[in-house]
């Protein structure tokens, strides 16, 4: 799969808040996520992203609109500027994100994330 591939589906698998498909589909068993989000952390290994990503979903809210604009794809990388909607209990919230994703074998062996 190329890079952009493998980042629709992990927009497919965020939306409908398929942590396991996301996690065993999209990343390496010892890829790492690497964030700025609030205090920046570091959570590595397909145990602690499904446990990461089920914490991040839950608080989240219902995705309501993701428009990407700006993507830059080379053969091994896709990096992503999105303006996010997300309904948070009925309040709607606008957050701009900042993805990248560095695969190895097809799969996603580092993702950096950031949000404002």
């Amino acid at each position: 799969m190329t890079p952009r591939e493998i980042f629709d589906r992990q927009l497919e698998y965020i939306q409908s808040k398929s942590v396991e498909a996301l996690i065993d589909n999209n990343y390496n068993e010892d890829a790492e996520l690497i964030s700025l989000v609030g205090e920046p952390f570091v959570v590595k290994g397909a145990a602690n992203l499904k446990t990461h990503f089920t914490n991040y979903l839950g608080q989240a809210g219902d995705f309501q609109n993701i428009e990407l604009t700006k993507v830059i794809e080379t053969a091994d990388t896709i990096a992503i500027e999105a303006g996010v909607t997300l309904n948070q209990s009925g309040q709607l919230i606008n957050v701009n994100v900042y993805d990248a994703f560095y695969l190895e074998n097809g799969k996603i062996a580092r993702h950096f994330t950031g949000m404002k």
